[in-house]
């Protein structure tokens, strides 16, 4: 199925993308609201519904990854080949 990509570095243009209803959230790390919280947290706090959602950007993937309690992490740099993966498994009910 096809997919609308919704890129924006403004937490509360993301809150109304995310009340909207999304399939798949994929957010830096490493990203900051304007009042220095991780923006991640802002969202989760708004919508923990959406939790299971989110995939992380970072530099490198922390080794606290690979024990699946958390989020699902890609390294940068972030290709369109990813992108387009994660969609797919986003379809698929992953």
């Amino acid at each position: 199925a096809p997919f609308d990509v919704v890129v924006t570095a403004d937490e509360w243009e993301a809150l109304d993308v995310l009340a909207s209803g999304v399939a798949l959230v994929v957010c830096s790390v490493a990203m900051r609201t304007r009042g220095g919280a991780p923006f991640y947290r802002l969202l989760w706090n708004a919508h923990p519904e959406l939790k299971r959602r989110f995939v992380f950007i970072a530099s490198a993937a922390p080794v606290s990854s690979a024990s699946g309690r958390g989020a699902p992490v890609i390294e940068r740099p972030v290709t369109r080949a990813v992108i387009g993966e994660l969609f797919e498994r986003a379809g698929a009910g992953e």
